[in-house]
Formats: C-alpha cells, sequence, structure tokens
C-alpha cells in the first residue's frame, strides 16, 4: 500500500512541534503550534522571539502567520511597539507597556483601535 495509506490505517499523523528563543537566548519546546499560539494570546512571545523546527534554524516569531502577531502599537512616546497577538492586549496593559490610549495598527489591514476600546 501507499505511505499515505499507512499512515492513514496507523491512525497517525505527524505532529509538527516548535522551539522559541527569547531575546536573552532561552529556549523552551518542543511544543505543538497550539501552545505557542496559548504563549502568543498570553503576551509570552513578545518582539524580537524566534522560532525553530529544528533547535538549529531560526526566524522571527510574526513569520508563523498562524500566531496572528498581526498588531502593532503606537506608544505615547512616539515608538513602536510589536508585532503581538490582539488577545494579549490586557496582559500589555496590566504590565505597564500600552496604555488606555494607545493607538493599535493591524499591520495586514490597517485597521486602528485603541488599547481602551479593546478593554471595554
Amino acid at each position: 500500500m501507499s505511505v499515505v495509506h499507512d499512515s492513514l490505517q496507523r491512525g497517525s499523523s505527524v505532529v509538527r512541534t516548535w522551539y522559541l528563543k527569547t531575546a536573552d537566548g532561552s529556549v523552551y519546546g518542543p511544543v505543538q503550534l497550539s501552545v505557542l499560539c496559548e504563549w502568543a494570546s498570553q503576551s509570552r512571545i513578545v518582539p524580537g522571539n524566534e522560532i525553530s523546527e529544528n533547535a538549529q534554524t531560526w526566524m522571527p516569531v510574526e513569520n508563523l502567520p498562524d500566531l496572528k502577531l498581526d498588531w502593532m502599537a503606537e506608544l505615547p512616546e512616539g515608538k513602536a511597539y510589536g508585532p503581538f497577538n490582539v488577545l494579549a492586549v490586557p496582559y500589555l496593559f496590566n504590565s505597564g507597556t500600552l496604555s488606555a490610549d494607545a493607538k493599535l495598527i493591524n499591520r495586514n489591514t490597517g485597521k486602528t483601535l485603541q488599547v481602551r476600546d479593546i478593554l471595554k
């Protein structure tokens, strides 16, 4: 039989796993994509982090569309912060990273919001 048939017959599929490297060089993983997505929504994945499937070849976290790191923030002092997952906004607000009046911009659609709009 074919490799595909054999794989389906066993009921197994290849589960991709990922590693996350933070700015300080710490590496976490391997974890499934669902865990990375959860981390992104909790603001545990931040700008400057990198991901890898083999812990050897790294790429910026924003290169993985599944993490939905689609948002940037304009901070009051004129600096930009991001990209981040919009679900992380409450965490970023509570940590003091974003103020209630910070402007959020979706990198893909251009849609803008303020942090206070999300916190309602």
